[in-house]
Parts: C-alpha cells; structure tokens; sequence
C-alpha cells in the first residue's frame, strides 16, 4: 500500500474518491463545493491509499484551521477558559489538524468494498501516519478527530496510530426512521401533547408559500443574511459560511440536493431557507436558517419538520437525517439519537497531559446539557 496526500480534491479521480465512499451523501461533490466556497481560515487536505495497481483502496479527508477551545464550549468551562484568556491571552489558542470537516456530519474514512478487516486496519494506520505527516511538517500541535460514528469506532481502537489519541463522547446526531405510511400515522407515534402543539402550528401554512429551488442566486443575500442571524444565536459557532458555499452546493450537486425557500403570502419576501443532500434512503438536513422573529411568529421550525417528513413519504425515502443540536425539539418530534466520539491530542506532553485532565469537563460541556429533553408547557 501507498499513501498520498493533496491539497485540493481535485488532484483525486472523481470516481475513485466516490468508490471508498459509496453510503456517504457528502462525497466527492459535496467536498469540491466546500473547498470553493472559500469558506474563511479553513484549508482542507485529502489522503489516500493506492495498492500496487495504483488503485484507490482507501480515502479520509481532514481539515487545518486556527481554534480556540472556548469556540465549542459552553457553561463552566467557556468561563474558566475565557477567565484565563484575561492573564493569558493565548491561553488554548492552537493551530489544529482534524479528520472530518466542520460542514461534514462525520469523520468518514472510506474503503473500497473488497478490502478485509486486516486491510482496513492497515490503511487507515497509513492514513493517520500521512495525516500526522502533514502536521510536523506544517507545525500543528493540536490534532483531533471530529464525530466519529459509533459503529467506526471499533476500527479506530485497533489502529496503533489512533490509541495515541483521547476519545470523549461528542453531540450524537439525530434522525428520523421513515417507518409510517403516512403523516398520520407518523402523529400516532407522538405525545398526545406534541400532537396537539404541532396541529395548532400548522394552521400557520395557510401563510406561507413553499419553493423547491436548485438555482438561489435571485434570493443569495437574503438567504445568507437570514444564515447569519440564525448562526448569532447559537452557542456552537466554528465556522462562517459563504454565500459560495450555498450556491456551490446546488450548482455542483445539482442531482443530489435542494433548497426549500418559505415565502410570505402576504408580502413575497423569504422568511426562511432549508438545505437537503438526498439520495434514495437519506434525507439530510443540512442547514435551517431564519430570522428569529419570523420563525417564530410563523411557526417555521415545525412547518418544515412536517414537510421533511412528507417529502420523504412521497419519495419512499427510509431515514430522515436532522444533525446535531436542538434535540429537545428533535426528541419530541420522534427522533433517536447515535452517539458520536471526538478524538484529540497534543503533540506537546505536557498540554497532551492538561487537555487530557479536562477531558471529563469537555464531555460533560458537549454532551449533557444539549441532551435535556425539558417537557413543553403542554406537557407540563
């Protein structure tokens, strides 16, 4: 086996890359649109495993960005780190390395069918070498593996590369089996109190006017305006989306994804925009956004839920994929969790030894508190 490793997706054979990576909506496309987006302080890398053929037979993907710890914390320890950064202004300020990407679900790595378990372990040992590689030749202390799935992690725990690594519980994602005929059906599955929530804010369709677009370009700055706000009122900011990145999209995956854009009936004007990858099992959700005012007074959030859920109904799609994060309304509506695992270390023992001592706090910070399920006034 060989590996290599690139500094654009486009020195991969588009066909090849997809081979390893046959049940992953965010694929080759949806990679390529990323890395065009020009989305800021991010560069992206790609490795891969050729046998003596020269053929592909393994593939991960990482990222290279400037972080700050506080970025993804919350509570107690967002405090302590912040309260810090006063005496020490670059207190947990690292240049990191990371398996995955930001606007990806999860840490893929990928593998052509034919391979054994031995064969995998093998490659993927390649990879991390190659990956850890990069970062002593790019000075990159902090390295880190982001929402590895709970089924891969068996592999990780075997890899000799990848045992040098702590791993904590991450934000698990939510979906949705699509195991009901209907939507009925689908209501017969919920509380007799998020039943009755739903109804009543559904009377808000008759408001709104719903367009399945693949081209955006007339509604761009309103569509990343509306982003941008949902993206200020959230406790998990990392990256900043461009309005290439919405675009690219569409326009590169133009078979395996849509926008759906709700409109006022009354003034015309977009009130909010959700962006799918499909394939014929999955829908995934990618990004919600709306202002705050709208969404609420419109009821917008459970409007689309509902028109998710129709959509996979008309297209016998089986599984609806919702992400990470508000799962208190995703847990109400139906959804079951699995559970992902974030990976790290530091090149430098000592801060190696620190971050693993905060281990515990860091996974308690991601995990717990998003996961309350509080009952609804309903329901109380």
């Amino acid at each position: 086996m060989k590996v290599s490793s690139y500094n654009s997706i486009t020195s991969v054979n588009r066909d090849s890359w997809n081979a390893c990576f046959t049940k992953v909506l965010e694929n080759y496309d949806y990679l390529l649109a990323t890395e065009k987006a020009g989305i800021p302080d991010f560069s992206w890398r790609y490795i891969t495993v050729t046998d003596d053929a020269e053929k592909i037979i393994a593939a991960s993907f990482f990222f290279i960005a400037e972080y700050n710890l506080e970025t993804t914390l919350q509570g107690l320890a967002k405090k302590f780190v912040l309260g810090t950064r006063k005496l020490l202004p670059n207190f947990l300020k690292f240049k990191l390395a990371c398996f995955g990407s930001p606007v990806s679900e999860n840490c893929y790595f990928g593998f052509v069918e034919e391979l054994n378990e031995n064969e995998k372990l093998q490659a993927t040992q390649l990879i991390f070498q190659e990956f850890e590689r990069v970062a002593v030749k790019e000075k990159i202390k902090l390295l880190g593996i982001k929402d590895v799935p709970e089924a891969d992690k068996p592999l990780l725990d075997n890899v000799p590369a990848a045992k040098k690594y702590k791993s904590i519980i991450s934000m698990p994602s939510a979906s949705l089996k699509i195991d009901f005929k209907n939507i009925d059906e689908y209501f017969a599955k919920l509380s007799h109190a998020t039943r009755k929530d739903i109804r009543r804010k559904l009377k808000k369709l008759s408001e709104l006017r719903i367009e399945k677009k693949t081209n955006i370009d007339d509604i761009i700055d309103i569509l990343h305006e509306m982003y941008l706000d949902t993206r200020s009122r959230s406790d998990w900011q990392f990256e900043t989306l461009t309005k290439d990145y919405f675009r690219g999209i569409l326009s590169i995956m133009p078979h395996n994804s849509f926008c759906n854009v709700y409109y006022s009936t009354n003034d015309k004007r977009p009130l909010a925009a959700n962006l799918f990858l499909f394939s014929n099992e999955i829908l995934l959700d990618k990004y919600f956004c709306a202002r705050a005012e709208d969404a609420r007074n419109y009821n917008i959030y459970f409007i689309s839920w509902i028109e998710n859920i129709k959509y996979c109904l008309e297209n016998r799609i089986e599984r609806y994929d919702a992400g990470q994060a508000g799962y208190e309304n995703k847990i109400r509506l139906g959804c079951a969790l699995s559970m992902n695992w974030l990976y790290f270390r530091h090149r430098n023992p000592a801060l190696n030894a620190m971050l693993r001592l905060a281990a515990p706090l860091l996974a308690e910070d991601l995990t717990l508190k998003p996961l309350e399920d509080k009952k609804t006034k309903d329901e109380k």
